[in-house]
């Protein structure tokens, strides 16, 4: 069995910046792993926490009993906005073309804004009037055909799974490079925790 290559000591680079030796890196790593444990931890005990008070219904589970008001839902959408995208697809994008591409995001944010005023108001009032829960669901309830309610949703999980596959994708990718960790279990254990 071979043993690990040494690593060269501490050594300047010709700007003047010290590689860091082993013991400073597992310094480094021990505390990302705690901060990052420490976050995953408040995220669990919240989510336990804010559904103790819920209704024990789907239209408690996904609409928060249809009692989110418009600072959480603002809050729920840009963290929609903000996903593994945003995150490493627009700074890569940003990095090749540089401040040309910020009007893409200005463009998404102000689209999102018009949509929710024009199309999200107007559906919510109809499902909180019809009881539906899901969008196909409203579909259904509002047009009373079958058909449409399945194209409806087929079409919704044929370009929900993308997205939804992609967040923990990125967290995988975020996790490796900043703890060494391997993808999969990165993005398992976002996929866990979410």
């Amino acid at each position: 069995m071979s043993a690990m290559p040494r690593r060269e000591p501490s050594r300047p680079a010709r700007d003047g910046f010290r590689f860091p030796d082993a013991r400073t890196e597992e310094r480094n790593l021990t505390a990302q792993l705690a901060i990052i444990s420490a976050y995953l931890l408040v995220l669990l005990v919240l989510g336990l926490l804010a559904r103790r008070g819920m209704p024990r219904t789907l239209e408690g589970f996904f609409l928060a009993g249809r009692a989110v008001g418009p600072v959480l839902l603002f809050l729920t959408m840009a963290a929609t906005n903000f996903s593994a995208f945003t995150v490493f697809g627009f700074s890569g994008a940003g990095y090749r073309i540089g401040y040309a591409y910020y009007p893409v995001m200005a463009f998404g944010t102000g689209f999102m804004a018009l949509t929710f005023i024009l199309i999200g108001i107007p559906l919510w009032r109809a499902a909180k009037e019809l009881g539906a829960v899901t969008p196909p669901e409203l579909i259904r309830l509002r047009f009373r055909n079958a058909p449409l309610h399945a194209a409806y949703l087929c079409v919704m999980v044929v370009f929900t799974l993308p997205y939804l596959a992609l967040q923990p994708m990125g967290a995988g990718y975020a996790l490796k490079g900043l703890l060494g960790i391997p993808y999969t279990w990165g993005a398992v254990l976002v996929t866990m925790v979410g």
